[in-house]
């Protein structure tokens, strides 16, 4: 379950709270800044950095920014946070079917550490 979504504004210090907050042991953030979840759909919200496409085979084969994307957090998680926990969910969030279900399970319920994610963007919404 997720306990909270940080929003803001571009260079106001989001990515410092996040680095700040995956240190802390009773937080859980997302390896992944910047999910872009609730912005996803393209018709309402045009970013570069929206997920766009739900279905996992559609990304695969039609949409090049799914590897660069892909790439970008794979590599940053080996760097920054090397934990196979972040590995595997990194992994697990690329391949799935971006769906309200399937992102609720990426916060599981048995954990006692407060989870959520850091998204500035979220405020344009």
């Amino acid at each position: 379950m997720i306990n909270f979504i940080g929003i803001g504004a571009t260079k106001a210090g989001t990515t410092w709270l996040f680095d700040r907050l995956r240190d802390l042991k009773q937080f859980r953030l997302t390896p992944i800044k910047e999910l872009h979840y609730f912005d996803r759909d393209k018709q309402y919200y045009m970013s570069p950095m929206t997920v766009q496409t739900v279905k996992f085979k559609d990304r695969v084969f039609f949409d090049w920014r799914w590897y660069k994307r892909f790439s970008k957090d794979i590599r940053r998680t080996i760097c920054q946070y090397p934990s196979f926990y972040d590995l595997k969910w990194v992994l697990k969030w690329h391949t799935l079917n971006y769906l309200n279900s399937a992102y609720a399970a990426m916060f599981p319920e048995t954990d006692t550490k407060i989870y959520g994610e850091i998204t500035p963007a979220y405020s344009f919404l």
